[in-house]
């Protein structure tokens, strides 16, 4: 196996660990895991493909390290009392 494939599969697993135990830890330190993990991820997807330049590498990581936490924060977290259609009207 490669290291790029040993990445891809290692940030997935992690990933999927982090969903299942999301509401056990502190938010800043799942964000921060969740931004390792994703980023793992696409620098897994850079080592399998060629000729990546450095501009791919840099958006990727930054990309995947941004967009990985804001989803499992959207999709994780309970925010029921923070929708303004919940509330009854005034």
């Amino acid at each position: 196996m490669t290291l790029g494939v040993i990445l891809m599969v290692g940030g997935g697993l992690s990933g999927a660990a982090l969903c299942a135990a999301w509401r056990l830890l502190p938010l800043r330190a799942a964000a921060a895991l969740m931004a390792i993990s994703a980023s793992a991820l696409g620098a897994g997807e850079l080592l399998i493909q060629e000729d990546v330049t450095l501009a791919e590498w840099i958006v990727t990581i930054v990309v995947f390290a941004t967009i990985g936490p804001l989803q499992a924060y959207l999709v994780l977290t309970d925010r029921s009392g923070t929708v303004a259609a919940d509330r009854p009207a005034a």
